[in-house]
């Protein structure tokens, strides 16, 4: 089943010219870098994760759930791009985990998408990790 967990409280975002780079707060996980432009330095990077929130997707049926919330090629990961018609970040976490930092303004709205899409697969909230 899918569990759909708020998971802002793990990560930060930094962006600059160069891109954004997402770091996850877990043992061992290194930065993820996404919508890298080499325009500038990464040692150049604002500080914006108050204005973002994330939600983990996982388990057995994710792929699934979030098919049905983009058209996002699952396949080319880390992305940008419309999740749900807002622009996110998704980022592969695992064979069937993945995260979705946002705009922090969009957090209850795609909280609600989510576990729309994973309620017919029997899933839903699952906490927090």
């Amino acid at each position: 089943m899918p569990a759909i967990r708020d998971v802002t409280h793990l990560h930060r975002v930094r962006e600059g010219a160069a891109g954004a780079v997402i770091e996850f707060r877990a043992p061992g996980r290194e930065p993820v870098v996404v919508e890298r432009r080499w325009n500038g330095s990464l040692d150049e990077l604002l500080d914006v994760s108050a204005g973002t929130a994330a939600l983990q997707i996982e388990g057995p049926g994710a792929t699934q759930v979030l098919a049905r919330m983009t058209e996002l090629d699952l396949s080319e990961l880390p992305v940008v791009g419309q999740v749900a018609h807002t622009r996110a970040w998704v980022i592969r976490d695992g064979e069937e985990s993945y995260r979705l930092v946002f705009g922090q303004e969009f957090g209850h709205y795609l909280w609600e998408v989510a576990v729309d899409a994973a309620e017919p697969l029997g899933g839903g909230p699952g906490g927090t990790p």
